[in-house]
């Protein structure tokens, strides 16, 4: 073929470019499909290099970039969408990078480029971008009890977004704010979240992000749409990704106020308390003038008409740890008498009610003291405490004066309030209760878009392919379900008058071991699982090849780590409150348990991402928990959602999907309603077929040499079922095919399992 015009149209600027390329360079592209040895690949048609000459017109285009001294150099330092077209017909649409600008002595000037693809360029594109980066916006909600409730019906940004119940532990393993995630009996004495004094608060809940909308953002941040039928699956739709991006509890939230506040007595409000030669005397300390309290979560007075006898407390407005800082600065009261006396400060925690000298109930945090005598002179003494404690979202926080002669007699009154005493949080957790919840924080700052997309590729075995004509979509498949769609061609004639034929086994290409498992991590469940033998990550299903060829080992899918479904934790059976670690192994009160097992303590740690099925789970009969805190609580009944590995609960066998790649593992539960093991596994979802049609004795590969017109390129589609002398084949690769001309094009065929074989 003569008389080729090759052109790159090329978009700057929003305007159209035609760039004329030396017509007796050959055209040539390879086409890939999922080759024997790679799984998570971008699919790719090929890419191209071309020179084009220095003309007026391309000179002007580069903007010289041949000259030294040109700062902007187009398309070198970000590609520009490029469509290569052969004789006026469009063969590959991607993106253009500039290589190199040449220049000699003699003024001669070319350009070196390289057009890539449309996969090419989406992998290209999402590489250097994080997915903390990309547009969340559209995410955007308000975290209340009630949308916590309501995203387990869809009710929450249409389904997009997802709070299952699990277990995350409690910061540094401390769980005295928090009750235990189980079904108790509602009464006052149960510790767990079915007493409404003691509800799962909302720090205990992170958002899930449903998987198709995380495509919908990736693609969009790279410039592109997706399309294909697995994407639509109801099963697909159901999927979400949960993140633990930080070490503590909660979502994580940008803007919000900490409950944060500084407080001082007051010189004009001078407190004289007499000290008694009875048993102890306590008043609360009145910082009474505040200077900082964003959250209102002081209250300085009840009364400022008797400001001795009310206030001065902080309410905790979200649970978890605070720092506080107080002190207590007076005059000795025993100079001048032969008295002595002790004087100290706690740091209290509970409830307080507004008003009156004592009353409430409470837990001690800290305490400093001093004995005082009339040697210890005229000079003022200073009582401080500095410590940090975790408090119940609700709970009050105040300072006791506690003060008592110890012998003695004489001596004046403890006057607070003649010098500067301070009452301060100086750190809180932020009140998300109300908070608006940003997504794009809910990731891993570090999480590379590229390496999510990979792992989303490779948990189910998926086929990216460019849509023919529209280098802004691309098509999702199922490989499976993509090469069964294939179309029939029939190549026998070529094969006749074939330059080279190459027969060999695919298990030349093949490990002799293939670990299909997700990724390790340190939560309860996989570190017991690593640490015992075969010493894999649960759910991992190990492939050994039956043949004495295939050499090395190779993981799969290890992006994800594994959800893993557990009883409930119950109560400490010594007290009845306080969490314990106990699982209980025969309710259906079950959930993930994304926590450290750390010297029996249930610890909160930034763990990996889980990909789940969003699953709503029957509470049994008259059971019942709330979310929230104590007197503004929601219930829950009939149902509660969670995030399983298994598509139902209970599973129904041989129906249910199941995420793991092996389901004979132990469970955490024994209650046998639930059926947890009888699912179908990801493997044989996805992979099974796949691995067993390169596997099987009767796999053969060719490489054969064939002659191609390049009027053909456009009917060649890489599902191809090949046919040739009453064999079917798989395309595997092309290498090389000439657009210009009449060629000799090397081809890899795979025979076609006869799994893959249908009409």
């Amino acid at each position: 073929m003569t008389g080729n015009s090759i052109i790159l149209r090329v978009i700057k600027d929003s305007l159209t470019y035609d760039l004329q390329v030396d017509s007796n360079v050959p055209l040539r592209l390879d086409m890939s499909t999922l080759e024997s040895q790679e799984i998570g690949k971008l699919f790719s048609v090929g890419s191209q290099t071309f020179n084009i000459a220095g003309t007026k017109d391309s000179n002007k285009f580069f903007e010289f970039a041949f000259n030294p001294g040109t700062d902007d150099s187009v398309a070198m330092y970000n590609t520009l969408p490029v469509s290569v077209l052969l004789n006026g017909d469009v063969v590959l649409e991607g993106q253009i990078q500039l290589l190199e600008a040449i220049s000699s002595e003699d003024g001669y000037v070319s350009y070196t480029v390289q057009v890539i693809d449309t996969p090419i360029t989406l992998e290209s594109q999402l590489q250097s971008k994080l997915i903390k980066d990309a547009n969340w916006s559209a995410y955007d909600h308000v975290l209340t009890s009630q949308s916590i409730v309501d995203s387990w019906s869809d009710n929450l940004l249409s389904g997009s977004v997802y709070y299952p119940v699990a277990h995350y532990g409690f910061p540094d393993g401390e769980s005295a704010s928090y009750a235990a995630i189980a079904l108790g009996n509602s009464q006052s004495s149960d510790g767990t979240i079915s007493n409404p004094l003691t509800p799962m608060q909302l720090q205990q809940f992170l958002p899930a992000v449903k998987v198709k909308d995380t495509l919908d953002v990736i693609f969009d941040q790279a410039g592109f749409r997706y399309t294909g039928s697995f994407t639509e699956t109801n099963d697909f739709n159901q999927l979400y990704i949960l993140n633990k991006p930080n070490e503590g509890l909660g979502p994580v939230v940008s803007g919000s106020t900490e409950a944060t506040f500084t407080a001082l007595t007051d010189f004009a409000a001078i407190q004289s308390y007499t000290i008694q030669t009875s048993s102890a005397q306590y008043r609360r300390v009145p910082y009474i003038t505040e200077q900082l309290d964003p959250s209102n979560a002081y209250t300085p007075v009840c009364n400022r008409t008797s400001p001795a006898s009310n206030g001065s407390k902080y309410t905790a407005q979200a649970t978890g740890e605070h720092t506080f800082n107080c002190n207590l600065s007076a005059f000795n009261p025993t100079f001048g008498t032969a008295a002595t006396a002790t004087i100290k400060i706690s740091l209290m925690k509970g409830s307080l009610p507004c008003g009156g000298t004592g009353g409430g109930s409470g837990t001690q945090v800290a305490t400093d003291e001093i004995s005082l005598s009339n040697t210890y002179g005229l000079a003022t003494f200073n009582l401080s405490i500095d410590t940090t404690t975790t408090v119940t979202q609700g709970d009050d926080v105040w300072v006791w004066v506690e003060y008592y002669r110890t012998a003695g007699t004489g001596g004046s009154n403890l006057d607070v309030g003649y010098f500067t005493n301070k009452f301060e949080c100086t750190s809180a957790p932020d009140d998300i209760d109300g908070a608006t919840i940003d997504m794009s924080l809910q990731w891993n700052p570090q999480t590379k878009s590229i390496d999510l997309l990979k792992g989303i590729i490779q948990q189910f075995n998926l086929v990216l392919l460019p849509t023919v004509n529209n280098r802004s979509t691309i098509e999702v498949y199922q490989f499976d379900e993509w090469l069964r769609e294939g179309e029939i061609k029939d190549w026998t004639n070529k094969y006749d008058t074939a330059k080279r034929i190459g027969v060999s086994h695919t298990i030349e290409d093949l490990e002799a071991s293939i670990l299909l498992q997700n990724a390790e991590d340190e939560d309860r469940f996989s570190k017991q699982t690593k640490d015992n033998d075969p010493n894999f990550q649960y759910g991992t299903l190990r492939l050994i090849a039956d043949n004495n060829i295939s050499q090395g080992e190779k993981t799969v899918g290890d992006y994800f780590a594994p959800v893993i479904l557990g009883g409930s934790t119950g109560v400490n059976p010594l007290d009845n409150e306080t969490p314990s670690t106990r699982i209980n192994l025969n309710t259906t009160f079950i959930y993930p348990h994304l926590y450290k097992f750390d010297n029996t303590k249930l610890t909160s740690f930034s763990c990996k991402p889980r990909i789940g099925y969003k699953v709503n789970n029957p509470l049994p009969t008259n059971s019942a928990f709330y979310i929230g805190f104590p007197f503004n609580e929601l219930e829950v009944t009939g149902s509660y959602g969670t995030i399983s590995n298994v598509a139902d609960l209970p599973v129904t066998s041989s129906v249910s999907n199941d995420l793991h790649f092996n389901n004979t593992y132990t469970t955490f539960t024994n209650n046998p309603t639930l059926n947890l093991n009888n699912g179908v596994n990801n493997y044989t979802n996805y992979y099974e077929t796949y691995f067993d049609s390169l596997y099987w004795e009767g796999s053969k590969k060719l490489t054969i040499d064939l002659y191609f017109d390049p009027s053909e390129y456009k009917d060649i589609k890489l599902n191809d079922r090949v046919q040739i002398k009453g064999q079917t084949y798989r395309i595997n690769r092309i290498v090389g095919f000439n657009l210009t001309s009449r060629d000799v094009v090397t081809v890899e065929l795979i025979k076609l399992y006869p799994e893959y074989w249908q009409l």
